[in-house]
């Protein structure tokens, strides 16, 4: 009842956390949130203002030098710094009102980022490098890290500020162990979905049973799966290419 009376319009408002270890899934858990988010009908058109197919934008901050990020997200100005050769308009230009800006590894981020991105997350504001004028951002902010960011609060490797206006909304990713724990036969479910990905319906139907049963026959069943669904999808392929888990 809040959502429908108050919130389906205003969820840009409430940045995310993802939190999990890596290979549980946590970029799928921002991309569902992302197509989820209301976006207006425009009658005269007949047609949404955006395609939501268009609205998620993910960046992933680890894959980047500490030079780099912050022209990524918030753009460059033509003769900014030594190579800036043309405007680089940066993710929250490009991401728009209806758009959702995906922050992989957060807990990556220097303290000097941290500000800027915390001022966005207060008010949408940023200025591009070498920019004279402020823009606005008005889209979403999903982040997410497999660090304990907690602890780098204490060991001042995070702002509190920035960290506190990340995990107003927290989602929590599952580990496969666990998941399995639960439910055993979850595994058939995965694998199943795995095959279809890769192989099609009718190829999963072939497949998947016969992945599983090699599982089965060379894993204990307190097996940790310390890469989670990505490391399970690798043994995936490796059970169809070379019938072994590697």
């Amino acid at each position: 009842r809040r959502y429908s009376l108050r919130l389906y319009d205003q969820m840009a408002n409430f940045g995310t956390l993802i939190c999990g270890p890596s290979g549980t899934g946590k970029e799928l858990v921002a991309r569902a949130i992302a197509y989820s988010r209301y976006i207006p009908f425009d009658p005269k058109r007949s047609c949404f203002e955006e395609d939501f197919r268009q609205s998620f934008y993910p960046l992933s901050l680890s894959a980047l030098a500490n030079s780099v990020i912050e022209s990524e997200l918030f753009g460059h100005r033509k003769g900014s710094f030594t190579g800036a050769m043309r405007d680089h308009p940066g993710i929250f230009k490009n991401a728009g009102k209806y758009g959702t800006v995906f922050l992989d590894e957060i807990g990556e981020v220097p303290e000097s980022i941290q500000v800027k991105l915390l001022r966005i997350l207060q008010s949408g504001e940023f200025q591009a490098i070498g920019g004279d004028s402020r823009s606005f951002y008005e889209g979403k902010i999903i982040a997410a890290t497999h660090r304990d960011l907690e602890q780098q609060v204490k060991e001042g490797r995070m702002r509190e500020d920035f960290y506190y206006r990340l995990c107003g909304d927290q989602v929590n990713t599952i580990g496969l162990k666990d998941i399995l724990l639960a439910s055993p036969t979850e595994i058939i479910n995965s694998v199943h979905y795995i095959c279809i990905k890769l192989f099609g319906e009718v190829g999963a139907k072939e497949l998947s049973s016969r992945v599983v049963e090699k599982l089965k026959s060379v894993l204990p069943n307190d097996y940790e799966w310390p890469g989670n669904f990505r490391e399970l999808e690798q043994a995936v392929r490796n059970i169809i290419v070379h019938d072994e888990f590697v």
